[in-house]
């Protein structure tokens, strides 16, 4: 199973990369442009990954690597948006980044994921293995790429950050 986290964690990194340098071909405007999403833009989208990452890697703060960063920024609201100080391109570029390698330390330094925990957002509690509440964020990371580069195709950006086998 560490095999697979780690991998999965490197490919979120790469992917999300990918993504940004792409991301950087728009202006503030076209990323903050309303496409029809569920998170209405490519930054709503953005911002909503990054807050869900934040709160996934919050969890783990208190264990052996230094979380202060990213306790920082996982200030969010019920519906994983993040506040107000965090929303340039610039900045949640820098904290995507941040929770990719802090996800990529963690899992490097846990050996047993086989743990249950909890976890809740409002109105809903789960108690599942770590590995599996990892593995659902890494879905989730996709997920929103997704929505992202559909958003990029709309609006004639060229896009690919996909390929797990590149790593």
């Amino acid at each position: 199973m560490n095999a697979v986290l780690k991998l999965e964690a490197k490919y979120n990194k790469i992917a999300n990369e990918k993504m940004m340098e792409c991301l950087k071909k728009c202006n503030q405007d076209v990323f903050e442009k309303d496409m029809g999403l569920y998170f209405n833009s490519i930054a709503g989208t953005f911002e909503h990954a990054l807050a869900l990452g934040a709160h996934i890697c919050g969890r783990y703060t208190s264990k052996e690597l230094d979380g202060r960063l990213i306790e920082s920024i996982m200030d969010c609201d019920a519906h994983m948006q993040l506040k107000s100080g965090y929303k340039t391109m610039e900045k949640m570029f820098e904290y995507r980044s941040k929770v990719d390698e802090f996800m990529i330390a963690f899992i490097e330094n846990k050996s047993d994921f086989t743990q249950i925990e909890t976890l809740e957002f409002p109105g809903v509690k789960f108690e599942k293995p770590t590995y599996q509440i990892i593995l659902s964020f890494f879905t989730h990371e996709v997920h929103h790429r997704g929505q992202i580069a559909a958003a990029l195709d709309m609006l004639k950006i060229e896009n690919d950050f996909n390929g797990m086998l590149i790593i």
